[in-house]
């Protein structure tokens, strides 16, 4: 495929994936919110922008990662590239322990007394806040391999694994409205497992179609 071809096919694919994820996302959102209630899905949006603040961390890593895979792979250098692969792998995997442990420190004076919340909700909360540390983990320690499939433009596998991610938070927000306990805990938890599916899926293709460069 030409190079303008290629360009063309993957800008129709990305855009294909950003409409349809974003029409799901209308109706979940929708949903969550009607199943939390203003004062649960408030406490998760304060609890998820405590940890969003680190969020621009794994979008540079990521840039950085696909820049030095890129270079290596470019050179048909394979022991480069594998050196390259997992000097990266080892440092997201440190970096998100090293800032997952950061945040844990910060928990221990967040839920007490800095962030508004009402004392029966804060088991919750400090829960809520478990599974977004393990989401965090994950999205950054499988930055190499989300990278690995950048440089190969295999976009269409990653718009199908984000597709599948916005119908998996479509059910989840069905889920809760049927669900009869403790609703945020849920979505929590299943948040969380989402994200490990997503890297799972990273993980997996990679190990499958380019354990040759790990």
């Amino acid at each position: 495929m030409k190079a303008t071809n290629r360009i063309a096919v993957n800008t129709i694919i990305q855009y294909t994936r950003l409409v349809v994820s974003a029409l799901i996302s209308l109706i979940s959102v929708r949903w969550i919110l009607g199943a939390l209630g203003d004062d649960d899905y408030g406490l998760y949006d304060v609890i998820a922008g405590v940890i969003g603040l680190l969020s621009f961390v794994s979008s540079s890593l990521s840039m950085t990662s696909t820049r030095f895979l890129s270079v290596s792979i470019g050179k048909n250098d394979l022991e480069r590239t594998r050196k390259t692969f997992n000097a990266c792998f080892w440092m997201h995997l440190l970096m998100a322990a090293a800032l997952v442990l950061a945040l844990e420190i910060v928990a221990l004076f967040i839920f007490d007394g800095y962030l508004k919340i009402a004392p029966d909700r804060i088991p919750t909360a400090k829960w809520i806040y478990q599974f977004m540390l393990v989401s965090l983990f994950v999205s950054i320690a499988d930055t190499p391999f989300v990278s690995m499939l950048i440089y190969h433009e295999k976009f269409v596998y990653v718009s199908l694994v984000s597709i599948v991610d916005a119908l998996c938070k479509l059910g989840i927000a069905y889920i809760i409205t049927v669900y009869s306990g403790d609703r945020l805990w849920l979505y929590g938890i299943l948040m969380a497992g989402i994200t490990l599916l997503n890297a799972v899926c990273y993980v997996v293709y990679c190990m499958i179609r380019y354990r040759h460069l790990m």
